[in-house]
């Protein structure tokens, strides 16, 4: 290996006449050098904290590309989800409904106000019916089951 700095300066002989038989003179190349233990050492750092560099870009990239990847993975579910509705030509949506229930024929009935269209009429379920006998006391004042609200053990409100 070449050792840096070691250049000399070379003489040029002259031949009879003046005119020269050679041509020498200094030129700069790249070479392979032995580095000096401090040379080492403050490229290993050098080396080091580039590599903590990259690394940190690598785990910065990947958490990037999750991030990415959970943004897309969202608006693909509701993609799907749009293109579910224009493929039925239908979506849910919140309506009012006038609800009868019919005692007298045992009857549930539903009817979207909006549109005046039943959307359901189904027998009466037995905690429906029960509502209906709890009504019918409490009209004829034999099933009042409620706490005297004025809490003075009379019955009356005043």
């Amino acid at each position: 290996m070449a050792k840096r700095n070691a250049s000399k300066v070379a003489k040029q002989p002259k031949a009879e006449g003046g005119l020269h038989r050679r041509r020498e003179y200094d030129e700069h190349q790249t070479l392979l050098c032995d580095m000096t233990d401090s040379e080492i050492l403050k490229t290993s750092r050098m080396a080091s904290a580039l590599k903590k560099e990259i690394d940190e870009a690598i785990t910065a990239m990947k958490d990037e590309a999750k991030d990415r990847k959970a943004a897309i993975k969202i608006r693909q579910g509701r993609f799907d989800e749009l293109m579910e509705k224009v493929d039925a030509g239908q979506e849910l949506c919140d309506v009012t409904v006038f609800v009868t229930h019919d005692f007298e024929d045992g009857l549930y009935i539903a009817v979207r106000k909006d549109t005046e269209e039943e959307i359901a009429r189904r027998p009466l379920r037995d905690n429906e019916r029960q509502q209906q006998i709890q009504e019918t006391l409490s009209e004829d004042g034999s099933g009042d089951t409620e706490e005297d609200p004025a809490g003075d053990g009379d019955g009356s409100a005043e």
